[in-house]
């Protein structure tokens, strides 16, 4: 452990934790983890070519330098293609709870490959457990979510973009009849606040790997993710909530259901 390290907090110094010390040394180096060398270099991209080629964007060895898949300067596979591969050993944890307390399991899955692939099975697989309710008004019929779907969508690739890649834990959705929260590891970026991203503020942590789900236009503009899901909730007596700690990020939905709006999937 590392001592003599100290931080201003008010008026005072105090020992910097070893999570402070870890962000300090990283934020002096300039190192971004997703431009770093990765230290498996035997990979190979099926499911992320097929995500390519199914949003009609090119892939393949010709783009791997200007994705940033590969080091201009060393020639071998970074971080980011890691997170790309079909090797890729970071996961996202679901569980589906009866009871608000989240004791009580449903149904659990994990997901891994891929982040790509990894986004589009839990998206699948959350949407199995968003309850649809239809009104019919006259000959009309119009179908309702518990958890509008953009909402739903904005939250999971929130949570894939920005987490801190750099540790080995899964990214964290807990489903109930009342909530779904997704957990992300990565406290936000120093200096942020959560007000300061419900206004749109965006400091990437991966640009890069942001930079390939915007070629694939699954998001639009950087920034604007939590708004939209702000947005969706806005005529709700239940708000979204946004819970931040050193080394984690928590963006909870509520269930609509029972409040004075419902959202139709869009």
């Amino acid at each position: 452990m590392i001592e003599g390290v100290y931080i201003r907090q008010g008026a005072s110094s105090v020992p910097a934790s070893q999570e402070q010390i870890r962000q300090m040394i990283k934020n002096a180096d300039g190192d971004q983890y997703e431009e770093m060398r990765s230290l498996e270099q035997d990979l190979t991209f099926s499911a992320c070519s097929r995500v390519f080629e199914e949003n009609g964007v090119s892939f393949g060895p010709d783009k791997y330098n200007a994705l940033g898949v590969r080091s201009l300067a060393q020639s071998q596979y970074t971080n980011l293609a890691l997170l790309l591969s079909d090797q890729c050993a970071h996961t996202i944890k679901v569980a589906v709870f009866a009871d608000k307390q989240n004791t009580i399991f449903r149904d659990r899955k994990e997901f891994s490959g891929s982040t790509l692939k990894q986004a589009q099975d839990t998206f699948d697989y959350l949407q199995l457990n968003n309850k649809n309710r239809s009104v019919i008004d006259g000959l009309a019929r119009r179908d309702y979510w518990d958890y509008p779907k953009d909402a739903v969508r904005e939250a999971l690739l929130n949570a894939v973009i920005h987490r801190d890649y750099a540790y080995s834990g899964s990214i964290i959705i807990n489903v109930n009849d009342g909530f779904m929260e997704f957990v992300s590891i990565g406290g936000l970026l120093p200096g942020l606040s959560p007000a300061d991203i419900r206004n749109g503020i965006s400091q990437l942590r991966n640009r890069r790997l942001a930079d390939v789900f915007h070629r694939l236009n699954f998001i639009e503009a950087y920034g604007t993710g939590i708004r939209r899901i702000f947005a969706l909730y806005d005529d709700c007596t239940v708000k979204p909530d946004i819970a931040v700690t050193p080394n984690s990020f928590k963006l909870t939905l509520p269930n609509m259901s029972g409040s004075d709006k419902h959202n139709a999937p869009n």
